[in-house]
């Protein structure tokens, strides 16, 4: 019986080992995606031209971003895995839709209503794990912080925000669902983006 139980928990190790790996190659090559991918520099950008942050310092009030690197960096904060932040460039990419995505999924139409029920029946077994958030004492002032889910299916949810403080991110924050082969390369990768207050 002992033999047993040692074997099993070999393989247990094993197992959590090749998930940590895997987790380590697809968190690599989803983040030189995003940093490297137009839809990351449109949005920094846009964050240069609105600057959407303030600090006063003394008397000045100081509007940021500045004209200057802004750094990106991996959280501890772990997203939901979960394609519906992205279901505008799915319906785009894998079905050539043309027409309004607000009105097709705000109002329930058909394509839209198909494919939610699609994503709902691949993901009926998906349980997120909260995993105990370990502070990395990142100061995240003026830095966009990219936040990674767990793997589900050979896909990935990654969010990427800008911080104007130490507080989570706010306004716009992009997502990139990716989609990777049984090798671990990127197979696709869909576009959204969230709100958050």
């Amino acid at each position: 019986m002992i033999k047993y139980v040692l074997i099993f928990s070999s393989l247990v190790g094993l197992v959590i080992q090749s998930c940590s790996a895997q987790r380590e190659v697809y968190e690599g090559k989803a983040y030189d995606y995003i940093k490297h991918s137009k839809v990351t520099n449109a949005f920094i950008q846009e964050l240069y031209s609105s600057k959407p942050c303030t600090a006063v310092i003394e008397t000045d009030t100081i509007k940021y971003p500045v004209k200057s690197d802004i750094e990106i960096v991996r959280l501890t904060e772990k997203v939901i895995n979960t394609p519906y932040s992205c279901l505008c460039d799915i319906l785009k990419v894998n079905y050539k839709f043309d027409g309004s995505c607000t009105e097709e999924i705000g109002l329930d139409r058909e394509l839209a209503v198909k494919v939610s029920d699609s994503i709902n029946i691949v993901y009926e077994n998906y349980k997120f794990v909260q995993e105990k958030i370990i502070s990395n004492d990142i100061t995240l002032l003026n830095k966009l912080g990219l936040s990674f889910s767990d793997i589900y299916n050979n896909s990935m949810l990654v969010t990427l925000g800008y911080h104007c403080s130490s507080k989570r991110a706010s306004g716009k924050i992009l997502s990139f669902y990716f989609l990777f082969d049984k090798n671990g390369n990127i197979q696709k990768v869909f576009h959204g983006q969230l709100y958050r207050n």
